[in-house]
Parts: C-alpha cells; sequence; structure tokens
C-alpha cells in the first residue's frame, strides 16, 4: 500500500521530496495528474529570506520609533523651557510692557539736505494719526524686537502648527546648500552668473534698504539718467572675532526712459571705496540685520488680550508673530554650529557679535523716509508699496471703527507686519538666487557673508509644510484683508499674491 503524501511544510528533516513518495516496494511516485514534484529547498531558502527581512523590518521600525519618540521628548522638553519665558512676560496693557506706548517715532536722518529735513518737520506736524491706535498716548522711547507675552494655550498651538514646518525646512534648506557648497568646492559645479553691479543694486531698491534713501540728482554724463544716493550710518559691521561701525554710501544708476535695471555708480565704505562684489555682501549683511526693524514694530501689530475680542485667526497671527520675533531675535544664532557642521561657513563664527548686531539695527530704529516716494517711477516694489499704503490704512481706519476689528493694534504696525515683512523676504529670495554669490573667503568681509547666507538658506522662503494658508488672497472670511488684497491685485497681481497676514517667515 502506498504511503500518505504529504506537503513540502511536513517532510522530515534530510528526506528529499522524490525519495518520501516512493513506496516500500519501490513503486514510482504519483503522476503530475495527482501530485507535482516541489523543490523543497529552494522553497525553504526562499522562507528563510522573509523571515530575516521581517526581522530586519520589525528592528529598523523600533529604531525609528525610538528615534521619533526621543526627538518628541526632547522637543517637547524645549518648548517647556521656552515657555518659561513667556509666562514671565507682560501683557501690551501692562504699564510696563515696552509696546504699551505708541510706536517710537522715526528717527531724522542727519544726512538729508536741509530742504528736506524741513519737508520731514512739517509733514510730521501734520500728520494724521487715526490709525495710529495703543493702549497709552505716549510714544516709546525705541523698539524692542522680543518682549510680547502670549497665553499657554496659542504658544502650544504654535509650537504644533508652524515650528516643526520651520525646523524641517530649515534642516532641509542648510542640507540641500551644504551639497552645493561641497559640489563647488569639488570643482563639480560652477557658479550661477550674474552682476554684482545690479544684484547690489537690487537689494537697495526692492527691500527695505530703500529707506535709507537721501536724495537724488542728474547723472553728470547723460541727462536723462539720475543718480540716487543711498547712506547707511554708523552700520555694525564684524568679522570672526570684533565688531566696527562704519557709514556705507552708495550711489545708484537710474535709467527711467531706457529701461534698463538699476545698477551701482559709485560705493564708499566711509572714505575707502568698495567693489560691487564686496557691497553685495555689506548689503545683504545688512538687510538681515536691520530686517529686525520689521520684526520688532510688528510687536504693535499683536494683541493677545483675552478681552480683546479677536477672531481665532487673528489671534493666532499675532501669536505667529510673536513666536518669531523671539525666534528671529534671539534664537538664530544659536544654530551657527549646525551651519559650521555642514561646512556652510568657513570658518568659527562667534554668535553673540551676530546679536549685537541686531541689537545695534533695532536700537537705531526706522529712519525717516519722506522722500522715498520720488523713486517710485523707478522700482515696481516701491510703486507698489506707494500706491497701497494709503488704501491700507482707509481700509484699516474704516473697520477698526465701524467693526470692531483690530483693537489696540497700530495700523502702520500692521501694514510692516503684512506687506513690508512679507516683500523683504520675497524679494531678497528672489535676488540672492545663488548663496555662493556672497563671497566666504572674503579676508575683510567674508564672517558677513557666511551669516547672510545662513539666514537667506534657513528663513527666506516660504513655508510648505503649514496645514493652513498665511496669505491674504486666502483670507476671505476677513473682510479688511479681503478688500486690500482686492486693492492690491488690481495694482500688481504677483506682487499681491506674496503678500501674508503674519510674520511667518
Amino acid at each position: 500500500m502506498l504511503n500518505k503524501w504529504v506537503g513540502p511544510h511536513q517532510l522530515p528533516a534530510g528526506v528529499q521530496g522524490d525519495d518520501y513518495m516512493q513506496n516500500s516496494t519501490g513503486s514510482p511516485p504519483p503522476s503530475p495528474s495527482l501530485a507535482t514534484p516541489v523543490h523543497v529547498s529552494l522553497s525553504f531558502h526562499n522562507h528563510k529570506l522573509t523571515m530575516n527581512l521581517l526581522a530586519l523590518i520589525d528592528v529598523a521600525t523600533r529604531g525609528i520609533l525610538r528615534i521619533i519618540l526621543s526627538v518628541l521628548f526632547l522637543y517637547i522638553l524645549s518648548v517647556k523651557t521656552e515657555w518659561r519665558v513667556f509666562r514671565n512676560r507682560l501683557h501690551r496693557s501692562s504699564l510696563y510692557s515696552p509696546s504699551h506706548c505708541l510706536s517710537p517715532p522715526l528717527k531724522e536722518p542727519h544726512y538729508l539736505p536741509k530742504s528736506i529735513h524741513r519737508k520731514v518737520r512739517m509733514d510730521t506736524s501734520t500728520r494724521n494719526p487715526a490709525f495710529r491706535v495703543a493702549f497709552s498716548r505716549a510714544k516709546a522711547e525705541c523698539l524692542d524686537g522680543d518682549h510680547v507675552y502670549m497665553d499657554r494655550a496659542p504658544f502650544w498651538l504654535v509650537n504644533i502648527l508652524v515650528i516643526p514646518a520651520v525646523m524641517v525646512q530649515a534642516c532641509s534648506c542648510m542640507i540641500w546648500w551644504s551639497i552645493r557648497h561641497f559640489l563647488h568646492r569639488n570643482c563639480w559645479i560652477s557658479i550661477v552668473p550674474h552682476d554684482p553691479s545690479i544684484t547690489a543694486a537690487r537689494i537697495v531698491m526692492d527691500s527695505s534698504m530703500v529707506l535709507n534713501f537721501s536724495h537724488m540728482e542728474t547723472h553728470p554724463d547723460s541727462p536723462n539718467l539720475k543718480l540716487a544716493t543711498f547712506v547707511f550710518p554708523d552700520m555694525m559691521l564684524i568679522n570672526h572675532h570684533s565688531k566696527w561701525t562704519m557709514t556705507l554710501r552708495l550711489q545708484l544708476v537710474l535709467d527711467k526712459i531706457g529701461g534698463n535695471p538699476p545698477q551701482i555708480y559709485q560705493a564708499w565704505l566711509d572714505d575707502s571705496p568698495v567693489t560691487h562684489s564686496q557691497v553685495c555682501t555689506l548689503l545683504s549683511f545688512a538687510i538681515v540685520t536691520c530686517h529686525i526693524r520689521l520684526h520688532a514694530y510688528a510687536n504693535w501689530a499683536v494683541n493677545m488680550e483675552s478681552s480683546s475680542g479677536m477672531g481665532f485667526w487673528d489671534t493666532l497671527d499675532s501669536a505667529i508673530t510673536i513666536m518669531y520675533n523671539h525666534l528671529g531675535y534671539g534664537q538664530t544664532h544659536r544654530y551657527f554650529w549646525l551651519y559650521k557642521w555642514l561646512g556652510v561657513m568657513a570658518r568659527e563664527q562667534d554668535p553673540l557679535l551676530f546679536q549685537q548686531a541686531l541689537d545695534h539695527n533695532c536700537a537705531m530704529g526706522v529712519p525717516h523716509h519722506h522722500n522715498v516716494k520720488e523713486l517710485a517711477p523707478y522700482g515696481r516694489v516701491i510703486k507698489f508699496i506707494v500706491k497701497l499704503r494709503p488704501i491700507f490704512l482707509k481700509n484699516f481706519v474704516y473697520y477698526q471703527r465701524n467693526s470692531n476689528m483690530f483693537p489696540g493694534i497700530d495700523g502702520e504696525a500692521l501694514f510692516v507686519r503684512t506687506f513690508i515683512h512679507s516683500l523683504d523676504h520675497t524679494f531678497f529670495e528672489q535676488i540672492i538666487g545663488d548663496v555662493l554669490w556672497l563671497d566666504s573667503n572674503d579676508t575683510e568681509f567674508g564672517a558677513m557673508a557666511d551669516m547672510a547666507k545662513f539666514a537667506r538658506c534657513c528663513y527666506m522662503e516660504d513655508l510648505h509644510l503649514l496645514p493652513f494658508s498665511p496669505k491674504m488672497k486666502d483670507r476671505k472670511s476677513n473682510p479688511f484683508y479681503h478688500s486690500v488684497y482686492n486693492a492690491a491685485h488690481k495694482v500688481d497681481p504677483e506682487l499681491a499674491d506674496y503678500i501674508d497676514t503674519t510674520i511667518v517667515k
């Protein structure tokens, strides 16, 4: 009688399938129609590989989960540490808060011609203060970049929704640019070509650096050209171990008739001429360290009072602005070590010098810019801002009075928080298309080039992982933002789409 045939998983160890399927009398195995021979050794080998692969996946999954939980634990621990800073702050309604009073007056620059000085005084005395709002009618003495309190709930909400997206994007950008630096050092890629004269002129004309405009005159060689002079007084410069202040003077060639882009005509640092490439580095460092003034001014555009009656999105905008002011003003320099470790910074930098440069430029305040309207025919961004500002402030006063919107918020500061700040980031990102343009090997200004690269890499681009849109064009539920965006879209649709409702980069 035939022995009962068993499947491949029931074979005894060391017995081949063909031998086992024979009976005791040596009769042949069943025909292929009844049973198909199985190659047990191959099946057993595949089974072993599958088990090893599953074990490897299990180990990898456990390791990844441990890393994620460890990072999450450290993040929660760091957030709790930051909360200790915020819980000891004062509300803006507190008498001792730096932003309790009206925002500080504009600084009267001493380098302006006397005729412009008289216009500045007349313009200040007849200024309409309807949009100037605060908890007190007195004026603050100076800007303060990081001081506003917020409650525990919005604090944690921002750290859950926004800060992880900031960290992921900053790290990914640093890694990407470190790869570019590595490839460039090994001569595998080349720098994107550009004209440093045009690049430097664009930094001035398409950013908040235009506030340092002094005066305009006719070009000595052509009556169709204009020379615009910009002065940056007491500009703090730093290297790897020291700091000093100097005055940067620029003259730009403006060609309205020919349509040529603005270019650098002459540039001096005190009395010494500087190259166009060095001007790019100086202006990039200046816009990074002077940009803190916009953040500080935006502190008058937030309200975290529980009794203010502000809606959810307006409160979230205020909370994000406060958190970004905290990160940008007092925390940025703490990550220089990572930038150096990735190989992007050429040398070790002193982070305290960068913080001192921020403090210096914040204390200098915003210069008076009465005559910046003269540049409107020569710059797209300036023209856009000059046209939109009165429309913005008119709508702000209307909605604040008639709809009880934005209580305790300064209209000028809100304009800075939305339009000025958004365009400053967007155009600096576009102008410095390749951070390799900033020369880290310059013996005099290399340290400032490294710090400007760091800011350009990590904090200029839009956040792509936010669970909501911060763009003004998407805030149609807010009648004020909706009306202002429609007006901006009529002036310049592309620039209107760049505007955020909060400081989120």
